[in-house]
């Protein structure tokens, strides 16, 4: 409520809007953690509502782009946790997608790199564990994860962040290689 009346009062003023939008992502996160889901999605829908007015105010800059990316991933992890498959995997889609184009603009931001490995390897995961209807994108997810990680080992030094994101990413591929093997020859994850 406090950034609703903030926007309200400077209705015009860019720095309070864009304020407002890291806000309500944090907030959209927070309740997503204390597991309040439809106040969760409440705040990443005034997120990207408002990173969708500042986008087309400052079109170059990405940053909204990956929040918007950010927040449609989280609600469909929403729909997802309520029983709603099909539209969880349209809007975790749909993130995936938007971050990944984010991430080809700017080849030398690590964060937008990083994004887009977690989010292509999230999804690859869902197509993997809804059977083989999503075989051709999962296959297709794992080629450009091969691109992404050889891109993130040979232009960023070691972080903690990428190497989990890495790590999640090859757990991935375990995980489809042991779908196509005989269960007694499955690796252990």
């Amino acid at each position: 409520l406090f950034y609703q009346g903030l926007i309200a009062d400077e209705s015009d003023s860019l720095e309070v809007r864009r304020e407002a939008a890291k806000a309500y992502a944090l907030l959209s996160g927070t309740h997503f953690v204390l597991n309040d889901l439809a106040a969760a999605q409440k705040a990443a829908e005034e997120c990207i509502q408002l990173c969708q007015e500042l986008q087309k105010r400052e079109p170059e800059n990405l940053e909204y782009s990956a929040r918007i990316a950010q927040m449609i991933s989280l609600v469909g992890t929403i729909h997802s946790l309520n029983g709603d498959n099909e539209l969880a995997w349209q809007q975790v889609t749909a993130g995936s997608k938007l971050i990944r184009e984010v991430a080809d603009k700017t080849p030398q931001q690590i964060e937008y790199q990083i994004q887009a490995l977690e989010s292509m390897s999230y999804l690859a995961y869902a197509g993997i564990s809804s059977g083989s209807e999503n075989a051709k994108l999962v296959t297709k997810l794992l080629a450009e994860m091969e691109i992404k990680i050889k891109h993130l080992l040979d232009n960023f030094r070691a972080t903690y962040k990428r190497q989990v994101a890495i790590a999640f990413a090859f757990n991935v591929k375990a995980a489809y290689k042991n779908l196509e093997q005989k269960p007694e020859e499955a690796v252990e994850l």
